[in-house]
């Protein structure tokens, strides 16, 4: 895939518009937004493992075919919406990883880019029983509560919350800048 550079004099950071589909299998299809880091268009970013780089998948954008890796395709997927377009930022798309001077630019603006975003995804991976689970006692948590179950089930707890963290997402560097 061939981009189009950044304005830097401008501070542009380029956005990925994900158009919306009905059908989850359809294809991923999106184009690019040029904005000035800190301007006007609300934005997500999305923060994520990026997987095997080895196991691929495409998106197209611009009418042009790019691969992404499979975690970001699942990603995607998982965040597209059924009936309107999706503004998002997401590293391995909005960076052009074939560009060294771009990339080692944008790295040093991350850090910005995410705070200035409307909102951040952290997607930690495909969901499962277990981390579904996890996610739903998270949210219902409350040390407060007089539940007699939390006691009980404990270890149950621990257990699927374990399983939890132990995903690739956990064991990156940059979650702690990003979210």
């Amino acid at each position: 895939y061939r981009y189009l550079p950044l304005d830097v004099i401008a501070g542009e950071i380029r956005l990925i518009v994900l158009l919306p589909a009905e059908d989850p299998s359809s294809p991923l299809i999106a184009h690019f937004a040029y904005e000035r880091l800190g301007g006007e268009v609300a934005y997500t970013c999305l923060s994520y493992a990026w997987g095997n780089p080895t196991r691929t998948s495409r998106i197209l954008i611009n009418g042009r075919s790019m691969m992404i890796t499979e975690n970001l395709e699942l990603a995607l997927r998982d965040i597209r919406q059924k009936s309107h377009p999706l503004t998002i930022w997401a590293d391995a798309i909005s960076i052009d990883q074939e560009n060294v001077h771009e990339r080692s630019r944008e790295v040093r603006r991350m850090h910005k880019i995410y705070e200035n975003a409307d909102s951040v995804i952290a997607w930690l991976g495909p969901g499962n029983e277990a981390s579904d689970r996890a996610m739903d006692f998270i949210i219902n948590f409350n040390p407060k509560a007089e539940a007699p179950s939390y006691e009980e089930n404990i270890s149950v707890y621990v257990d699927i919350l374990v399983h939890l963290l132990a995903r690739p997402y956990f064991r990156r560097l940059w979650p702690v800048q990003e979210i």
